[in-house]
């Protein structure tokens, strides 16, 4: 089994890590719906009940699944990463983000120009985490 775990940016520019949480309050005064967005970094538990000792609210459109590998430095790689992939059946290394695929209920890493490796880290491929698409999009260009 792997660790679920989540990656968000703060308010701060910086990121956050742990159980995401997502609420919708409905407010009497304001007629749309609420959502607010936060990491829980950390709670304990009290017989069925767990306090959150500390929460970060984070952006939503920042919000990345640990993908349950490490690259070949020991880096976790998140959803949003990008990242450098060498592999034999490629002739020279290639550089994508990961990107979660509903149809295939995999991670994929997604070139700019449209290349997609599928499948990844189901075989022997080398990754290096080098950013990712919030702070470093320019990496993919």
């Amino acid at each position: 089994m792997r660790e679920i775990k989540f990656r968000g940016m703060g308010k701060d520019g910086k990121f956050h890590y742990g159980s995401l949480v997502i609420t919708n309050i409905f407010l009497k005064h304001k007629p749309k719906q609420h959502t607010k967005t936060w990491l829980v970094e950390s709670s304990f538990g009290n017989g069925g009940w767990f306090n959150i000792m500390k929460r970060t609210y984070i952006m939503p459109n920042t919000v990345g699944q640990y993908t349950g590998l490490k690259d070949k430095n020991g880096v976790e790689i998140y959803e949003g990463d990008i990242v450098v992939v060498r592999r034999d059946d490629l002739v020279s290394p290639v550089r994508g983000a990961i990107q979660w695929d509903n149809d295939g209920a995999d991670y994929n890493v997604n070139t700019k120009d449209g290349y997609c490796i599928v499948g990844f880290g189901v075989l022997d491929d080398e990754y290096k985490v080098i950013g990712n698409i919030y702070e470093n999009h320019e990496l993919l260009e």
